[in-house]
């Protein structure tokens, strides 16, 4: 089972040794593949991910999508392994990233992928 958590360790020295030391580390989920996109009638966009959130250590996604050339992303969440964009604008092209989570520790985003433009 992968853990997600975030922990302090004290170590001490014997012996010969004297001294301690703390070290804190988070384990997160790796990052997520890049997503599998299909384009559906009616200006929907179907996002697969690539891989379970189980394999990556997360429990959930965070899909994010914006119209290309823009800088503002519109985040979904979701346990499913597929999610559905709906009211997209025609003659746009949308990117698209995921990441996988746990809890309120996230992992890194995929590469982002691009669509085809959206046909009404």
């Amino acid at each position: 089972s992968f853990l997600t958590r975030r922990s302090s360790d004290l170590l001490t020295g014997e012996g010969n040794y004297e001294g301690k030391v703390t070290k804190t580390f988070s384990i997160v989920p790796k990052k997520a593949a890049a997503p599998k996109l299909t384009l559906k009638k009616g200006r929907k966009l179907t996002v697969k991910m690539s891989t379970t959130a189980a394999k990556t250590g997360g429990t959930r996604y965070a899909v994010q999508y914006r119209v290309k050339g823009t800088t503002k992303w519109t985040t979904k969440y979701t346990a499913k392994q597929s999610v559905t964009l709906t009211k997209l604008k025609a003659g746009k092209k949308y990117q698209i990233r995921v990441r996988a989570y746990k809890g309120s520790y996230y992992g890194a985003w995929s590469k982002i992928k691009t669509t085809r433009k959206i046909k009404k």
